[in-house]
């Protein structure tokens, strides 16, 4: 479960802080391009997902129980995170990552 989340501006994550003492960071970038709002939604299913930018960042949120609402440097602010999903796209990355030989 999420017990804490953290916006870092300067590195571009949102860090959560689990209650089993995990810190995971998804970058600000990554999570743009995830969004699930009606648009996205709509244009994934057209074959055009989200274009992010290159720094694309958040620059504001909004608690809402059991999600986030995230407020992008590209003007875009539709999405809604529940937490539930940010722990899938937690998890997404964690197996995107190399192993060590």
């Amino acid at each position: 479960m999420i017990e804490e989340l953290l916006i870092d501006q300067q590195r571009e994550v949102l860090t959560l802080r689990l209650e089993d003492g995990r810190r995971i960071d998804l970058p600000d970038a990554m999570l743009r391009a995830s969004c699930k709002c009606a648009f996205c939604e709509s244009g994934r299913r057209k074959g055009e997902p989200p274009l992010v930018a290159e720094g694309t960042h958040i620059v504001g949120w909004e608690s809402m129980g059991a999600a986030i609402h995230l407020k992008f440097s590209d003007g875009h602010a539709r999405g809604i995170y529940p937490y539930p999903y940010l722990l899938t796209l937690a998890e997404a990355q964690a197996t995107e990552l190399p192993t060590a030989p």
